[in-house]
């Protein structure tokens, strides 16, 4: 449960996104930034949960004691470490640093102490080509596609090895209508992992596709 709660901010944007990782189905957010961090982690495999303002650490800064509260704790379906996780926007780190050096040194050792990792994420690492995939085929994670087709797409991915999305649909249909009837089934499979496709590229009709899937193992960021 969040140690803190997020008020509301004339500053910042703030809301929730609803999630089916987050704790209790939906993660409060102060700055868009975390927004699109939580819709990040929301879509990525790797994750397996997160929870927003998850632990109060106390730190002591100029011979006080003082709190600190990182924006989200992270765990992973393979076993690795979880992570805390403080977002900033750069323009934010370099003006807030002196002040905020104590506390990522606190949460660093904090993480260090109780088995987890620390990191600090921008916008750099955030706001990427992987985002941009996860709003785009997010909408397609719960699409119903029939068994019928779906098994003709893997299939036919199986049989070239690889093939662009715009050429499966090429392969597999007859006429325009079915064309463009088939494209969500291509989506559904790329969104939910039955293909295998570079998310940290933008992508599109052109992008390869292949099959069986091999997981999409890798940075979680």
């Amino acid at each position: 449960m969040p140690v803190r709660k997020i008020p509301p901010n004339y500053r910042n944007v703030t809301g929730r996104v609803s999630s089916r990782k987050a704790f209790g189905g939906a993660a409060a957010f102060e700055s868009t930034l975390e927004r699109d961090l939580y819709r990040r982690l929301d879509f990525n495999p790797l994750v397996e949960r997160f929870e927003e303002q998850p632990v109060c650490i106390e730190y002591v800064a100029d011979g006080r004691t003082r709190t600190y509260t990182p924006d989200v704790a992270i765990a992973f379906v393979d076993g690795r470490p979880p992570y805390l996780v403080e977002v900033k926007y750069e323009e934010d780190l370099r003006e807030q640093w002196p002040a905020l050096k104590p506390k990522i040194q606190a949460a660093a050792q904090y993480a260090k102490h109780n088995g987890q990792r620390f990191k600090l994420l921008t916008e750099r690492k955030i706001r990427t080509p992987f985002l941009d995939n996860a709003l785009f085929l997010g909408r397609y994670r719960d699409y119903s596609p029939s068994a019928e087709n779906r098994r003709r797409l893997l299939d036919t991915v199986e049989s070239l090895g690889s093939v662009t999305v715009s050429a499966l649909l090429d392969r597999v249909s007859q006429t325009q209508e079915e064309h463009l009837a088939l494209m969500p089934v291509a989506w559904h499979l790329v969104a939910t992992g039955q293909v295998d496709v570079d998310l940290d590229s933008p992508v599109k009709m052109q992008s390869v596709v292949t099959y069986p899937a091999s997981g999409r193992a890798g940075k979680w960021y």
